[in-house]
């Protein structure tokens, strides 16, 4: 079950809010002010444990996330200089390892008609197997949706690369996104009525759904992600000629209109013919058709 959250506020505190989750450990630079923190952490109630790993800085090692983010602020009330070793800097070697290949030539343009990052729980058995306990400390996912619009002219490969430079750009900018879904269309009116015309992509674990983790959503693995894209068969072979006029965008649009869910079919027919001064069911019904094809295929 997905949280979905629209504004940007919302988008930055989910965002954040996984960041701190990730950090689970303090490195403290010099051994000098180890031993200093150390007992301010330890009068502060909290049991750690210790590791030092090299002569240039120990770890504490927290095991909760909350207490990581109160540990960091005692010690910087002291004066102590120091840095957090989150999973960030762990998935930046994983980063490395994945590479997202697309040709930056064949992008097009487009725009971006909505945006919406939603939230759920790294689930990898039944709900039901979960405690209420374990429900609590799984990590969330991080899915962000987009509908965009292309131009209708738009070949098939330059539109797998646009997908594709959207997906790089959007990670590039902010790695804690897990998953990415974009659909494609040439008209934003059919946003919200069907689920694409143009294409669709999917970005996550396997090129596929349900295969989140609790280790890929905490530590932001990457080297098994792989994208899944649909493209409708009629892009790159659509001519001006193929394309509905305006005014037959219009009374397709007009047709499909909420307002008529309730109405009997005929009374809808007479309503938008009257509207658009059409004059004959034929004509009506051929619009209808012409429209409704040109976007479903």
């Amino acid at each position: 079950m997905f949280n979905s959250c629209k504004d940007k506020k919302s988008q930055n505190d989910l965002l954040k809010e996984k960041r701190i989750s990730q950090i689970n450990q303090i490195n403290i630079e010099s051994n000098e002010t180890f031993n200093t923190a150390l007992l301010i952490i330890k009068d502060s109630g909290y049991s750690v444990k210790i590791d030092s790993v090299t002569t240039e800085f120990h770890k504490i090692q927290i095991d909760s996330a909350e207490l990581g983010l109160k540990y960091a602020q005692n010690l910087k009330e002291y004066g102590f200089d120091l840095y957090f070793k989150d999973t960030e800097l762990e998935t930046s070697q994983n980063e490395l390892k994945y590479k997202m290949n697309f040709d930056k030539i064949k992008i097009s343009t487009f725009t971006i008609e909505d945006s919406e990052f939603s939230s759920a729980k790294a689930l990898t058995r039944k709900l039901s197997d979960y405690s209420t306990q374990e429900l609590k400390d799984l990590p969330e996912y991080i899915r962000l949706t987009m509908s965009i619009v292309v131009p209708f002219d738009i070949s098939r490969e330059s539109l797998e690369n646009t997908l594709k430079s959207i997906v790089n750009k959007k990670i590039k900018k902010d790695n804690d996104i897990d998953e990415i879904v974009i659909f494609a269309y040439d008209d934003k009116n059919d946003i919200g009525n069907t689920q694409y015309t143009f294409g669709k992509l999917l970005w996550s674990p396997n090129a596929k759904t349900g295969n989140m983790t609790p280790e890929i959503a905490k530590k932001n693995i990457r080297k098994n992600y792989a994208f899944d894209i649909i493209i409708k068969d009629k892009v790159g072979k659509i001519t001006k000629s193929d394309l509905p006029t305006e005014k037959e965008l219009e009374i397709y649009n007009e047709v499909m209109s909420e307002k008529y869910w309730d109405m009997q079919e005929e009374d809808m027919e007479k309503i938008v013919m009257k509207k658009f001064k059409i004059k004959s069911k034929k004509e009506f019904n051929r619009i209808v058709l012409k429209v409704g094809a040109y976007k479903l295929f």
